[in-house]
């Protein structure tokens, strides 16, 4: 996917060429793959900034930070930045995996939720539906496997994840 399909106005390119093929996003500098995008996300113990030298040496072809963050890249690189750069991801990771199933269900409150939308999976296969749910025990996929067990998966994960549902027939 073109760079400039992943860009919306939250983002500003300080130095970039919108033809640059992304083949990726990840804020792990540890994923990064030739022609992807990292996302050099600040935290509270690390600034996925000092990351920004492994990323590139892994293959980024671009890199997204917080803005007024300054990082040294060569030329070729394109280097983005976001004010709420976590914001910027999470739609980037959107457009980059636009497929999501037709309906999901958010369940919220203090307990009691693993148990809804695990019974509301069930409902909808009951339904002749393929479903699936993501949660504290992870995905529940429509066979019934379960897999992982991050209760709040980063943007990108969730995207993925959600294209990869769409993709198996999960309505």
């Amino acid at each position: 996917m073109q760079l400039k399909s992943l860009l919306g106005p939250e983002v500003t390119a300080r130095s970039a060429s919108g033809a640059i093929e992304i083949a990726g996003i990840t804020a792990d500098s540890r994923q990064v793959r030739p022609g992807w995008l990292f996302a050099a996300m600040p935290g509270s113990k690390a600034d996925g900034a000092h990351f920004v030298p492994d990323a590139i040496a892994k293959g980024a072809a671009a890199i997204l930070v917080k803005e007024g963050t300054q990082v040294a890249t060569p030329a070729g690189i394109a280097v983005l930045t976001a004010a709420e750069p976590r914001q910027a991801l999470a739609r980037m990771a959107a457009r980059f995996y636009p497929a999501q199933p037709d309906t999901i269900v958010a369940v919220t409150g203090t307990s009691g939720k693993t148990s809804v939308a695990d019974f509301a999976r069930q409902i909808f296969a009951r339904l002749g539906r393929k479903a699936a749910s993501l949660g504290t025990i992870g995905l529940v996929k429509p066979d019934g496997s379960v897999y992982g067990g991050l209760t709040t998966p980063d943007p990108v994960t969730l995207h993925r994840t959600l294209g990869e549902l769409a993709a198996e027939g999960v309505t």
